[in-house]
């Protein structure tokens, strides 16, 4: 899997540093569902990060090749984060002080939202105002973190039933390019 290796160890090392504060805050369990969304309602884009090991109870369909695969999915923007990872991004929330300034839910009339669910709780960052609000400044500084940790990630996932693996695109591509020659050396070349 490839992700911007600066990222993730910058993530890290944000988290190790500050050992006694994690374990105070919110901890990513084995095999139970942490989520960190980004839901944006002018365009309805939700993105989604997942621990890895809570895979199986969040999927609505089965996965081939390997544990990160989905062929089908109800919710393309769903990524799936190692727990280490994801548990590092939690920390940095905390590290941020972003926790302390979260809500339980999303702020009546909100835009945008930040959720993170995680220990059985969540905390909510809201936008209600467009541009950048000092009033705002938490939601932003959660959304920079989201976005950070979200495209250091990658979707393995198909959009539909229909798509073939890139294995197979890629042999129709190269079975169409020899096509394509042999029709080539079959026609004849007319006198200039």
């Amino acid at each position: 899997m490839y992700a911007p290796t600066s990222l993730r160890s910058a993530l890290l090392l944000l988290a190790a540093g500050t050992a006694t504060g994690c374990a105070s805050g919110p901890q990513v369990a084995e095999g139970e569902p942490t989520r960190l969304v980004l839901a944006q309602g002018d365009n309805q884009l939700t993105l989604t990060l997942v621990n890895t090991s809570a895979a199986a109870k969040v999927r609505s369909s089965a996965t081939r090749d390997g544990a990160l695969y989905e062929a089908k999915t109800s919710d393309p923007g769903r990524k799936f984060m190692d727990d280490a990872e994801l548990q590092a991004v939690v920390d940095s929330f905390g590290d941020a002080g972003l926790l302390a300034n979260a809500t339980p839910n999303p702020v009546p009339g909100a835009i945008d939202v930040v959720m993170l669910e995680c220990s059985g709780q969540r905390y909510c960052w809201s936008r209600r105002l467009r541009g950048m609000q000092a009033s705002e400044r938490a939601f932003h500084q959660a959304r920079n973190l989201f976005n950070a940790a979200y495209n250091s990630v990658t979707a393995w996932h198909g959009t539909s039933a229909e798509r073939g693996d890139l294995r197979s695109e890629d042999q129709k591509a190269r079975d169409a390019r020899d096509e394509a020659m042999r029709r080539r050396s079959r026609v004849p070349e007319f006198p200039r």
